[in-house]
């Protein structure tokens, strides 16, 4: 992701094309996006997936739904294959693996159409929805998987407010930001990942290229706190 000049609490997402223009300036580059270079850091979604639903099969957990404001989009304007896509690939995998049912009533994803989630208010709007809407069908799943942390605190405030017994009628396992935290008033599981790691990766790979050095791409892990 990267700032526009103006955007103010929106940033643009940093795509292929993106990418590719900013590695031409005569200046160390990088970022922390899915966008395919050298030098960048990223975080590897598909492992927040695994984490997730394992942990709730462990929970005894049969069946799982996901609130995610990861594009649906399998493509990047260039027309190349969209990082994102990892995670949906992970998480149906895995959720096959360990034999949960999914059905696309329980799935609410965010359909970018061009567009980012980027505005908090707007996130967690999306999130209080989503759970209003996975919990609203005919038949519900005894887990749910949230990704990122702004929509989790929506699903929290829909929990809260639908009275949803926490874990006995569903297990929450949310997205967190180690350094940032979550007021989470329901007992949840947490994947979490480290900003402060993100950072030193990527002045990481800003002293790499000061020294002439070749980067490699780094991946920030994420971890399953219990």
């Amino acid at each position: 992701m990267f700032r526009a000049p103006g955007a103010g609490d929106h940033c643009l997402p940093l795509d292929r094309p993106k990418a590719e223009w900013l590695r031409k300036l005569p200046v160390p580059f990088t970022s922390f996006s899915g966008a395919d270079t050298p030098s960048r850091v990223y975080a590897d979604e598909g492992q927040f997936a695994e984490f997730a639903l394992r942990a709730l099969r462990e929970q005894g957990c049969r069946s799982v739904g996901l609130v995610s404001v990861l594009p649906t989009d399998v493509t990047q304007p260039d027309g190349s294959r969209h990082p994102d896509a990892d995670f949906y690939e992970r998480f149906f995998d895995v959720a096959g693996e360990l034999r949960m049912v999914t059905r696309n009533a329980w799935i609410h994803a965010w359909r970018h159409d061009g567009k980012i989630a980027s505005s908090p208010a707007v996130v967690e709007r999306f999130g209080y929805e989503g759970f209003k809407a996975i919990w609203g069908a005919q038949e519900r799943p005894d887990g749910l998987v949230v990704f990122e942390d702004t929509a989790s605190r929506g699903v929290v405030s829909a929990v809260l407010e639908g009275g949803v017994r926490v874990p006995d009628e569903v297990k929450l396992v949310l997205h967190r930001n180690r350094e940032v935290g979550l007021h989470c008033p329901v007992p949840a599981t947490f994947v979490e990942i480290s900003l402060r790691e993100a950072a030193e990766a990527l002045i990481t790979q800003i002293r790499k290229q000061i020294r002439g050095e070749a980067c490699t791409p780094i991946a920030v892990p994420y971890r399953l706190m219990e």
